[in-house]
C-alpha cells in the first residue's frame, strides 16, 4: 500500500491543529501590539517615518523568530525587546 493512501494518524492531525491556533494566535498578538510598537519606536526615534521602518523590520524579525516566543510569557515584552534590539543596532551603524 502506498503511502499516500495512508490516512493521517490522529496525533499528527492534532499536533497540526495545534500547530495552526498557534500560528493564528501569533498572527493575532503581532497585529494587535503594533500600536504599542509605533509609540515605542516614536519615542526612541523621534521621527515617524524612522520609527514606522522599525516597527516594519521588529514584525520581520519576530514573524522569522516565531518559535522562539514561549508560550504564556509576555508577547508585547517579546517584541519590545526586540525592537529596542533593532534600534540600537541600527544605532551603532
Amino acid at each position: 500500500m502506498s503511502a499516500s493512501l495512508c490516512p493521517t494518524p490522529p496525533s499528527k492531525r492534532l499536533a497540526a491543529e495545534i500547530s495552526e491556533l498557534g500560528l493564528a494566535q501569533f498572527k493575532s498578538d503581532l497585529v494587535t501590539v503594533i500600536p504599542a510598537l509605533r509609540a515605542f519606536a516614536r519615542s526612541l526615534c523621534g521621527n515617524a517615518t524612522q520609527a514606522d521602518d522599525l516597527v516594519q523590520e521588529t514584525m520581520l524579525k519576530a514573524w522569522a523568530a516565531r518559535r522562539s516566543y514561549e508560550p504564556n510569557t509576555s508577547f508585547k515584552a517579546w517584541t519590545f525587546r526586540i525592537l529596542r534590539n533593532a534600534f540600537y543596532s541600527n544605532w551603532r551603524k
